[in-house]
């Protein structure tokens, strides 16, 4: 992997400086940026957790909302956005491929994209409560989190055919079965120490799979968007149910 692939990884999935001079540059460079998003992941978690400890010195849900809004202001809601897009397209084109295609093509947002986008961002906000209020082990699922749905890019892009030659069909040159081995081994012995409950994220990732395969189109970068948003949610929810049962060595 080259070390150039983790600034333009960086440069594409955050908000973050990097030496990359526009939004393009750094998506003609996708296929090299691949193996690095699990990494980006982990800065992207590491920003929230730092927020959310931050905000927990006054409150749990205090730490939730700085948490949440790391996540935006990091991300610049690249992922929210393809959400809304892809739930507004799912929404309007009752199983009709062409259909789904011309409304992801339309740039107002539908009944469909904000309720999902609202759905997302209440979700992430009571998880996040129920995880800052663990301590660090909350915080430390956390950042797993945001690393595991990440990975899922990488088994998503390769996995799920690509709608056209855009940026998932970009990620998906540059997915190796070395990149998905080592990053699902580090993930899974991290999982392992700091949140047993995460050992189950592979099975969300499957989940994405099977569940967009039920749709009307294959996935583009709004869909991969949406994957990582709902995964997200629903990787939180094991995390969060994992504490509560008693799962964790620290």
């Amino acid at each position: 992997m080259r070390l150039a692939g983790f600034a333009a990884a960086l440069g594409f999935l955050t908000r973050l400086p990097t030496m990359r001079a526009s939004q393009g540059a750094v998506a003609a460079d996708l296929a090299d940026a691949a193996p690095w998003l699990p990494t980006v992941g982990l800065v992207v978690g590491l920003v929230v957790a730092f927020a959310a400890a931050l905000g927990t010195l006054l409150a749990p849900t205090v730490g939730a909302l700085l948490g949440l809004v790391a996540w935006v202001v990091v991300t610049g809601a690249l992922h929210l956005d393809g959400l809304g897009d892809s739930a507004d397209a799912a929404g309007a084109a009752h199983g009709d491929p062409a259909r789904y295609v011309a409304v992801l093509k339309d740039p107002n947002a539908g009944n469909f994209a904000i309720t999902a986008i609202a759905l997302q961002i209440a979700a992430k906000l009571v998880l996040l409560s129920v995880l800052v209020s663990h301590g660090f082990a909350g915080l430390a699922a956390i950042v797993l989190v945001a690393a595991w749905a990440r990975c899922g890019v990488l088994v998503w892009s390769s996995a799920l055919a690509p709608l056209t030659d855009g940026l998932a069909a970009r990620l998906r040159r540059g997915v190796t079965r070395n990149a998905l081995t080592a990053n699902g081994v580090v993930l899974m012995l991290a999982s392992l120490v700091l949140a047993p409950a995460l050992l189950l994220a592979p099975l969300v990732v499957w989940l994405g799979i099977v569940l967009w395969r039920r749709g009307p189109v294959a996935i583009n970068g709004d869909g991969l968007g949406a994957l990582i948003e709902v995964g997200e949610s629903v990787m939180l929810l094991l995390a969060a149910v994992g504490l509560a049962l008693g799962l964790r060595w620290l």
